[in-house]
């Protein structure tokens, strides 16, 4: 079980002159594009190429390697992805919240393991704060809208979760 190299995609976005945003994304060949370093190549190759053939403004591009799992091994039975665990959060530097999802929580991220307590997110747990960590102040992610989670309250942002169920059609 391991996530292995599929490949990698460039992505160009454009601008005309009414402001109209278009995204064209190029999917390298794997034969020819091994690493990261020769995708980079690659992407300066297309850039250039398409600069050359369009009218729009080029305002962006980005770079995606593409893995996937090469041996799948399913969770056992009762792992459902319509059972989530509703963060609400505070804001870094806004008084404002916002809301994250886990799907498929595991259990020790609630207060209990039955009745109401089996419903209550414990927003102090540690794998949640670590979780939470990475949209904070130092993280390496932004959650929403380009924004950070605050330290506080709780040294870690969150401010309460419950369990949720979402509807699912998938069966």
């Amino acid at each position: 079980m391991a996530l292995v190299l599929e490949g990698f995609e460039v992505t160009i976005s454009v601008v005309d002159n009414g402001g109209n945003k278009g995204t064209y994304t190029f999917v390298c060949d794997p034969a020819t594009v091994p690493d990261f370093e020769t995708a980079q190549t690659a992407r300066t190759a297309i850039v250039t190429a398409f600069g050359t053939v369009t009218q729009c403004a080029i305002v962006g591009t980005s770079l995606k390697e593409i893995q996937y799992e090469d041996s799948i091994v399913y969770p056992p039975t009762g792992v459902e992805l319509e059972d989530k665990a509703s963060i609400t959060y505070q804001i870094l530097g806004k008084n404002k919240k916002g809301n994250f999802k886990i799907p498929s929580p595991i259990p020790s991220i609630f207060v209990g393991s039955a009745g109401e307590a089996a419903n209550q997110v414990d927003v102090k747990n540690p794998a949640l704060t670590t979780y939470a960590g990475n949209f904070g102040d130092t993280g390496y992610f932004v959650i929403s809208d380009g924004e950070k989670i605050s330290d506080n309250p709780n040294g870690n942002g969150l401010i309460v979760g419950k369990r949720i169920s979402a509807k699912n059609n998938n069966g």
